[in-house]
């Protein structure tokens, strides 16, 4: 069993090193998708902004927590791309010396490679899940070839792309085509995620031995990440996945219960001394698996065998 964080007068800098030093940044919650499986529930909208004082918070938390240790700031929604002045953030976030990441749905992936390019993220994680059924899963028209155009584009520039799957039953059975045609992009890096949803019923066994299939499809070069149906035991036991939402800048242990389990409201570094002892407080308190789930750790990933 995990021993307890020890945690001394300074908890935030204890609490960043737990956390590899990175945060999971979620935008406000709306989405230009309306995929059914999505456990954040966005608003759909075609485009927003962030408030400016929103921003300027956000701006001043990350910048004051960098000199405790923040390295890394993983921008996900939502849909990120949907915010107009999202390179507003990021040039911000570069000028303060921390590397970031985005978690898209890559629907405006093509229209957003200027600034990209420009702001160079350390990775790119696009949630592709069916190149031949997008629109049926995503709720909308898909631009996939644009899509893939786009990933081709910024892999020529050395931004690295991941691809997220989510391996829902209906599109169980295109994933070697969609792996052929991300890799034809040049992705190199792949998560194959559970459903862990009862509406989308995919049985463990199922899942592992689809992953397998998956292993032996892709080249040798890239690497392929699944949700590990066998781990019964919290990750959070091993290391943090700490989260922040705006505009309210309300705090969650695990980016896969944001939005269902608070540690409460941060907007400066005194305030998040109070989360990050209140996350300790839970880490050594979790016995079982505490969040919802169908019997294994929804964000534990496994690499099958070659």
């Amino acid at each position: 069993m995990a021993q307890p964080l020890t945690m001394s007068p300074g908890a935030t800098g204890e609490i960043l090193r737990y956390c590899r030093g990175k945060l999971f940044l979620f935008m406000p919650n709306v989405c230009d998708a309306e995929c059914a499986f999505c456990y954040v529930a966005p608003t759909r909208v075609e485009t927003a902004r962030v408030p400016a004082g929103v921003l300027d918070r956000a701006m001043a938390l990350f910048a004051g927590l960098a000199h405790k240790g923040l390295r890394e700031v993983r921008i996900t929604g939502g849909e990120p791309l949907v915010f107009q002045n999202l390179p507003d953030l990021v040039a911000e976030l570069r000028a303060r010396g921390l590397a970031w990441t985005l978690l898209t749905n890559g629907i405006r992936l093509k229209a957003s490679l200027g600034w990209l390019i420009e702001h160079r993220p350390s990775k790119i994680t696009v949630s592709v899940h069916s190149l031949r059924q997008a629109a049926s899963v995503f709720g909308r028209p898909m631009p996939v070839d644009e899509i893939v155009d786009a990933i081709t584009t910024l892999v020529r520039h050395d931004i690295p792309v991941s691809a997220t799957i989510v391996g829902l039953p209906a599109v169980l059975g295109d994933l070697h085509d969609t792996l052929s045609g991300l890799e034809a992009a040049g992705v190199r890096e792949y998560k194959l995620i559970h459903p862990n949803d009862s509406r989308f019923p995919v049985a463990p066994a199922e899942f592992r031995a689809t992953a397998r299939r998956a292993r032996q499809a892709l080249s040798p070069a890239s690497r392929l990440r699944v949700s590990d149906t066998t781990a019964t035991g919290c990750l959070l036991r091993r290391q943090g996945e700490l989260s922040v939402t705006l505009p309210r800048f309300e705090w969650s242990w695990c980016c896969a219960t944001v939005g269902t389990d608070s540690l409460g409201v941060a907007r400066t570094v005194h305030d998040f001394e109070q989360v990050a002892r209140s996350l300790s407080d839970r880490i050594g308190a979790i016995a079982g698996l505490p969040c919802h789930h169908q019997g294994f750790c929804p964000i534990a990933l496994a690499e099958p065998e070659k």
